[in-house]
């Protein structure tokens, strides 16, 4: 609406815009009936005639004006002058929280003096039948003076004007959005359900969060995230972010967090008397120093007699309460924990509760089933040992004290050591193992910039274990400004360091015309990204990239360093810690980072192994050589997976890092790694007796959906994504999937079911997914991406490969895949005789199962799908794609890379093409540029949607647009 600044209404003159928002806009304005300022909140224009808007504005006024708080602004009037509704209202000079709260959060005795009386306002409103449904830092204001007033309850609502909550989540649903600021509502909020005074409670503990930290618990990249982030997330727990919080103090803001209303504080009373109390044991009171003084001659004998006994009494009440506490909320509480896996809180909790019961049995044995006995030695003894959570690089270190350490209890999970001796070089170690002996280098010996790795075994792919003495590695991935060194000595000019014959093809190039390959975008000598001999501007701190294998081999040489060998770099590389590392990794980015600057450190203090640029290593794999750890643009799953690439590749998200051996590697280690792929053609299905009975165990009865609509998001110009749950097919938490309508074509829409890589297995939310096909939304069909067990929202903390938890996990997703077909059938804006499947590496490489058992798709494209020997030959029968793809009818597409070390043509992709049942006419195996993630991504997607366009028939485009 146009700016009121200027006009009259009634006798007030509106001389300053103070705010705006969703409920209308806030101004200052002149009262000249009474002489005073007062702000003014008017309905805009636009909406005014919106019946049930102007109700709810209008709702506001009376709801605030039944108040009488001094912590609660104060209402006057309500007025409408020229067509214009507007209340007026006290006006509050201050500063609202959001511009108070500084970086680091509050000192404990502002945040009370703030925080008490916040609370206080909301229990005096809740106990008039007024919820605000709307706390936030921006509502909450400061005065000069001190004095806090909760502002704006303009999303308030009486308890008896609401009486049927249907009507509230009717019109929320009718509006097109829920009520309530993204980043504070709570989940009941976020899922369109009435707010109730326990929804207002969540809100404050969100407040009350930032108000200790500085940031907000479910901070997203945008609003979408964010409510995700709320409905399914937990956040950090506050003493990670800020120690010196008191744990009571934490727990009370944990509390208000709880997605559950019932686990909440029942009411805003019982959590202003919980606040009172924390500040009483936490902050002192001011005494009247001058009255004690002329009392203190009478007083002080007689206190002193009483407050020996007071205290004897207080200690002990005081002692026994909190006691109590512990028995009845921290032992709850690390059991669940426990349950969650979270083993590592359930071990922190423990040992705070340890501290309050010292002998209690049932909190030692809560210790013990969270932690493991240390055994820990170093060379010589003597090192201060601490850990911290692998997962929380910025979270507190706990001591463990000197080496040797002999029972001491330590987390059972991923944790990272820091050993300290004086006159060594310190020491980051991470993994799970809590015993271990290390050799402490001197200070001053280690090659600058590398870490030792201890002697120890190793294997690789499908070779067998072997025998690595010690040896130094980068620290860091090897730098633009580390290549320039070399560049800059005439590295590119000294044949000394160009030693491995350069084989173009069938020939083998001189010297001289090799190094002609070997140049920048301008023809300098240098990497391939590089102009006129030097690196981009600003990038000298970023890893190298853009070199092949030779120029890598020679900048070693040059160093007096060497490439590791394969079974070197997975020794340093720790596979162990494949899950955890991910998280902390530069996978799915925009680029390459400086080294160091994500935390995912290795077992022996190596960063970015996992991520970043892919790394060269010295062995061959026939004409390629070994690239391991994925890059900042592939899939995670890559930093465990092996990779070979032609060494004169130059991709700008190579690089590498080097080592330095004790004593050189034998021939063994040194020599080509062939890989020895098992070749799948040999492979016999199952009868179709036993099939049968496979196909058995994937069978559910009907049941009732009970689906809803979690999450709406009208955000991008392509698509409305919906976030929808329904009952799953099995015992377990609620199916999750998301909807990606396209804004381009009319319903019903043909829709592609998508099946993602295991990345999904380590990500927590599919907006971390960044391989989604959006190309498919796009062409005017709906993308629908399941949450299949174990993978985004229903992620599994324990992951086995047993046989029992492979047919689990197996039979689970495909039955996912089914109910997500039951529910598409219910949905009038589907056309559920137009669907189509597409999946990517692990969502291709199953594909077949899902293909065999579900009739109702009518086309399929596996993108870089094949039998994978890794894993596919530990696996029962009943889940092995290779027996179900015999049943497959559906029509097929496969797309392959040309060069996929990881499912090679002959030996794993062919026979699946060659097992797929399909009529030959309808299926078609399609080779594209690139490996196990191409590189051609037009290819992949002409070819995908031209084979839907062929299946499911065009799409009908929408007429004007969304």
């Amino acid at each position: 609406m146009a700016s009121l600044i200027g006009r009259t209404l009634s006798h007030y003159r509106i001389t300053e815009l103070l705010g705006e928002g969703g409920m209308g806009e806030v101004y200052r304005a002149e009262d000249s009936s009474l002489g005073r300022e007062v702000a003014l909140k008017v309905l805009p224009a636009e909406v005014a005639g919106d019946a049930d808007r102007l109700a709810r504005f209008q709702r506001e006024a009376r709801a605030v004006a039944a108040l009488n708080h001094p912590n609660i602004v104060t209402i006057h009037s309500v007025e409408e002058a020229e067509g214009v509704h507007f209340l007026t209202m006290e006006l509050v000079a201050g500063k609202t929280l959001d511009q108070r709260i500084p970086a680091g959060g509050m000192p404990l005795g502002e945040f009370f003096a703030i925080a008490l009386p916040l609370v206080e306002a909301l229990a005096a409103a809740h106990a008039r039948g007024v919820v605000h449904r709307d706390v936030k830092a921006a509502n909450v204001m400061v005065t000069g003076d001190g004095r806090t007033k909760i502002l704006d309850f303009g999303l308030a609502r009486m308890g008896e004007l609401d009486a049927d909550p249907s009507a509230a989540t009717q019109t929320a649903t009718q509006l097109g959005a829920v009520l309530g600021t993204p980043a504070y509502m709570a989940p009941e909020q976020a899922r369109g359900l009435p707010a109730t005074a326990l929804s207002d409670v969540f809100s404050t503990g969100v407040l009350l969060y930032e108000m200790l930290t500085g940031e907000r618990p479910f901070r997203r990249i945008d609003g979408p995230s964010t409510v995700h982030a709320i409905v399914h997330d937990t956040p950090r727990p506050l003493a990670t972010r800020r120690p010196d919080v008191p744990h009571d103090l934490a727990r009370i803001v944990a509390r208000c967090l709880e997605k559950d209303p019932a686990a909440r504080y029942a009411s805003a009373e019982e959590l202003r008397a919980a606040l009172a109390a924390s500040r009483s044991r936490h902050v002192r009171s001011p005494l009247d120093l001058r009255s004690l003084l002329a009392r203190w001659q009478v007083v002080v004998p007689a206190v002193a007699v009483l407050a020996g006994l007071a205290a004897l009494a207080v200690w002990g009440g005081l002692r026994s309460a909190r006691s109590e506490r512990v028995r009845t909320e921290t032992v709850p509480r690390i059991e669940a924990l426990l349950e969650q896996g979270r083993y590592f809180e359930a071990f922190t909790l423990g040992r705070e509760a340890q501290r309050r019961l010292p002998d209690d049995p049932t909190v030692r044995k809560l210790i013990e089933r969270s932690s493991w006995a240390a055994e820990i030695e170093t060379t010589p003894a003597g090192a201060e040992v601490a850990f911290r959570a692998y997962d929380e690089p910025g979270g507190p270190w706990h001591s463990l004290g000197r080496t040797p350490i002999d029972g001491a209890r330590i987390p059972a999970a991923y944790v990272v050591f820091r050993l300290t001796r004086e006159g060594h070089e310190p020491m980051l170690l991470a993994g799970g193992d809590p015993s271990f002996a290390v050799a402490l280098v001197p200070a001053g010996t280690a090659p600058e910039g590398m870490v030792r790795v201890p002697a120890g075994v190793e294997s690789s792919g499908a070779a067998e274990p072997v025998e690595l003495g010690a040896f130094w590695i980068d620290r860091y991935e090897v730098t633009h400004r580390d290549y320039a060194a070399f560049v800059a000595a005439g590295g590119y000019s000294d044949p000394r360091y160009w030693q491995e014959p350069v084989v173009y093809g069938d020939h083998t190039l001189e010297w001289e015309e090799a190094m002609t390959r070997f140049v920048d975008a301008t023809g300098r000598p240098g990497p391939a990204g590089w102009e006129l001999g030097g690196y981009p501007e600003g990038e000298g701190d970023l890893p190298v990239r853009g070199v092949s294998w030779f120029e890598a081999a020679a900048y070693a040489r040059w160093a007096g360093k060497d490439l590791p060998t394969v079974y070197h770099w997975r020794r340093a590389a720790g596979m162990d810690i494949f899950a955890d590392i991910l998280g902390l990794s530069n996978f799915g980015g925009d680029g390459p980072a400086a080294p160091g600057t994500y935390h995912g450190v290795g077992p022996w203090g190596t960063y970015d192994m996992a991520g970043n640029v892919k790394e060269w290593c010295r062995n061959a794999a026939g004409a390629l050589r070994y690239s391991l750890g994925g890059g900042w643009d592939e899939a995670p799953y890559l930093f465990s997976d092996v990779d070979a690439r032609p060494p004169l590749e130059r991709r700008a998200n190579q690089g590498f890092r080097c080592v330095r051996y004790d004593q050189p590697p034998n021939e063994e280690l040194m020599a080509p790694v062939e890989g020895l792929r098992y070749d799948f053609a040999q492979v016999e299905p199952v009868d179709d007796e036993l099939y049968a009975f496979f196909a058995g165990l994937y069978a559910y009865d009907p049941s009732p959906l009970d689906a809803r609509v979690e999450l709406t998001d009208d955000a991008s110009p392509h698509w409305r994504r919906e976030t929808v749950s329904f009952e799953p097919a099995y015992e377990g938490p609620r199916m999750v999937a998301h909807l990606f309508l396209p804004a381009n074509a009319t319903p019903p829409y043909q829709a592609v079911i998508y099946r993602p890589s295991s990345a999904a297995n380590q990500l927590p939310r599919v907006e971390d997914y960044v391989n989604l096909p959006d190309y498919v939304p796009r062409s005017g069909r709906a993308l629908v991406v399941p949450a299949y067990w174990g993978t985004f929202e229903r992620g599994v903390e324990a992951r086995s490969f047993s046989a029992s938890a492979m047919r689990e996990r197996v039979t689970r997703q495909v039955r996912d895949l089914r109910r997500t077909i039951d529910y598409l059938e219910t949905r009038p804006d589907i056309d559920s005789g137009k669907l189509a499947y597409a999946g990517v590496s692990a969502g291709g490489e199953y594909g077949p199962v899902y293909l065999a058992l579900e009739d109702r798709l009518q086309a399929a494209v596996l993108v870089v799908a094949g039998f994978h020997d890794a894993h596919m030959l530990r696996e029962p029968p009943e889940v092995n794609p290779w027996n179900f793809a015999p049943r497959v009818s559906v029509p097929t597409l496969m797309i392959n890379g040309e060069n996929d070390f990881t499912l090679p043509y002959e030996t794993a992709q062919k026979p699946m093409f060659d097992l797929l049942g399909t009529d030959p006419e309808h299926k078609r195996l399609v080779v594209i540029a690139g490996g196990h993630v191409t590189t051609d991504r037009h290819a992949l997607i002409r070819h995908a949607l031209a084979w839907f366009d062929r299946y499911l028939g065009p799409v009908q485009p929408a007429p004007t647009g969304r």
